[in-house]
């Protein structure tokens, strides 16, 4: 069984109570562009060619990525990134913690452009 279809068999064996809720939580996640199992990052197609940014900002992830690795601090990055705020931070490092090739795909291609 694919895992779609498992997923839906589950979803049906739900109460119907639950089974809204999930349904709900889902559209929103699907019509907000946030990436799911991580709130507060979003990819929006025609949106930074479709990268992962923070909230309802046009800052990349990989971008902070770069920069901390670069050894900003997160204090500093808030500074240069006022609209920012500390749990942007802590999205974007749990983000680029589980897609680091990703991340790392997209600096190199804004380094090659």
């Amino acid at each position: 069984m694919s895992a779609v279809a498992d997923i839906l068999k589950r979803i049906g064996e739900l109460p119907r109570g639950d089974q809204e809720y999930v349904l709900t939580h889902l559209y929103r996640v699907a019509d907000s562009g946030e990436v799911p199992g991580h709130p507060g990052v979003r990819k929006t197609p025609g949106v930074c060619g479709g990268e992962a940014c923070v909230g309802n900002t046009r800052i990349m992830v990989w971008l902070l990525d770069s920069l901390r690795r670069q050894g900003m601090t997160d204090r500093s990055i808030l500074d240069g990134y006022p609209q920012l705020r500390a749990e942007d931070l802590r999205a974007s490092w749990r983000y680029a913690a589980d897609h680091a090739d990703e991340l790392t795909a997209a600096a190199q291609t804004n380094r090659d452009a």
